[in-house]
Order: structure tokens, then sequence, then C-alpha cells
């Protein structure tokens, strides 16, 4: 959800409540994506998602903050870097897969959400920032 309200919004075709409901749903069912990482297999029952999605999730999840307003993203970004941090490996590293060259995958995603999580990235291009209703 975090992935298509960053991509309406960054098409002029926004909508708050949209993107406020997709970053809360994104946190309440992280532990849903949880359970897949570092599994075998992709797109298996029961979920159908495969494991790299996990952190291609918490990127847009970053994105999806950024979209929210000024007065939400702060809390929003601390309890976004607590989970992401939750999730990271002993050697430093983020890999939601089984394979160890699959680390650059996910610590490059991961590192990503964190640039978006610092308002850095360009989360909000002009012109198009979602309605209020």
């Amino acid at each position: 959800m975090c992935a298509v309200e960053t991509a309406l919004a960054r098409a002029g075709k926004g909508d708050e409540k949209r993107i406020r409901f997709a970053v809360e749903k994104f946190f309440e069912f992280w532990p849903e994506l949880e359970k897949r990482r570092k599994k075998t297999g992709t797109h298996v029952a029961p979920y159908g998602v495969a494991p790299y999605y996990f952190f291609y999730a918490f990127t847009h999840a970053a994105a999806a903050i950024e979209l929210l307003p000024e007065a939400e993203r702060a809390a929003n970004r601390t309890k976004f870097r607590e989970l992401l941090f939750k999730v990271r490996d002993a050697d430093g590293t983020w890999n939601d897969r089984v394979f160890p060259r699959s680390a650059s995958f996910g610590t490059a995603m991961s590192v990503l959400a964190l640039v978006e999580a610092d308002g850095a990235a360009s989360a909000k291009p002009e012109g198009a920032s979602p309605k209020t209703q």
C-alpha cells in the first residue's frame, strides 16, 4: 500500500487519509512480513510474498511517512527506525533472504529507507502534495 500511495502522490493523485492508512497498516502488519523473511522459496503459500519484498516494503513505508503532515513524521520516523534496526543482522547488514549475497540488496534498500526517513530524499516533488480531505 505504501508503494502505491507514494506513486500516486508523486503523480499528483495522493490522498492524506490513504497515505496515513497505508503507513498505519505497514506498522500493524509488518510482523506478517517478518514471518516470510529469510525463508526459502518465493511466492510460497500461505503468504504468496517473496522474502525480498521485506526491505522493499520498508523503503516505501519510509517514503510514505515523508508524505504525512510534518507533525506526524517524527513519531513515525522513530517507530520506523526502531523496526528497521530490530531486523538488522549481527554483521551490520540487512538481509531478507537466506543467501549471503542478498545482504547487498537488503542493505541498499535499508540505507535508501533511512535516507528517506531523514526527509532527505525526494518524497515530495514540487506540485505533487497529497490532497487533504
